[in-house]
């Protein structure tokens, strides 16, 4: 397999061939078949033309904003920087490199990528010196057991995923220290599963409500100030959700179902 980058630039210039007939996985490169005599074969950068005419018409896709983010304040492993890789970068190691500004662990880098395209991708720090090993049976990975990497559909609009956890399809859950089990046991959110709205109630003042699909987008984020709190979930789809919820500083996660 071979594949072609614009100029001295690294993984992050290859040509992009994704979805045309000519590109093999699991890295969208090129194949050669065999040959058996001196052969010149004219190639086209980003097309499948291999006559040297460069006829295809490659109408540069519209790309909209999509920010990944990650938390890694439970990676054990040292590291220097988180980043992005995936189909879209040729899986190039640091070109995607990601942030964190305020130090609060979460690492985040926002890619321009094609609505209606379903990317393959992974988190990764130091170029590859770690890498995260996801479930191949969670909901937002492919199920490949040998290279498992989280999936996504990139949506119409500009879209900031929700903060997921390293190796997690889900936010990081905090084990709270001694002394505040009780205080984050006394939530209740019911019903569970629910089909209209959603009671979340507690014995303390509940700061902020965020609610999290099952690939980590963030649905609904509330501050509230308040021990009580109705969430209306009537428009959301069948499926199960995370609330994310803060006491005190500290952040907890329950699951719910919800049944429309």
């Amino acid at each position: 397999d071979y594949t072609f980058t614009n100029g001295n630039s690294g993984w992050g210039a290859k040509e992009n061939i994704s979805g045309l007939p000519c590109a093999v996985p699991p890295y969208d490169d090129r194949n050669l078949a065999p040959v058996y005599s001196d052969t010149t074969i004219q190639h086209c950068f980003g097309t499948c033309d291999y006559d040297g005419t460069c006829n295809s018409v490659v109408t540069p896709p519209t790309g909209i904003n999509i920010t990944f983010q990650v938390d890694m304040s439970q990676v054990t492993d040292p590291f220097t920087a988180a980043e992005l890789n995936g189909t879209f970068n040729g899986w190039c190691g640091n070109c995607d490199a990601m942030s964190d500004v305020d130090g609060d662990s979460v690492w985040d880098v926002t890619v321009s990528l094609t609505p209606g395209d379903t990317v393959e991708y992974k988190y990764s720090a130091d170029s590859w010196a770690i890498q995260e090993m996801n479930d191949p049976g969670a909901p937002c990975t492919n199920g490949d057991s040998t290279y498992t990497n989280r999936v996504l559909v990139i949506p119409a609009s500009d879209t900031i995923l929700g903060v997921v956890c390293w190796a997690s399809c889900d936010p990081c859950v905090v084990v709270p220290p001694t002394g505040i089990n009780d205080r984050i046991d006394n939530v209740r959110i019911y019903p569970n599963p629910a089909n209209n709205i959603l009671n979340i109630s507690s014995s303390e003042i509940i700061q902020k409500v965020e609610v999290f699909d099952v690939v980590g987008r963030v649905i609904l984020s509330k501050t509230l100030n308040s021990s009580n709190y109705i969430l209306d979930v009537s428009n959301l789809n069948s499926n199960v959700y995370f609330i994310n919820y803060s006491i005190n500083g500290v952040v907890n996660t329950k699951k719910v179902i919800v049944n429309n």
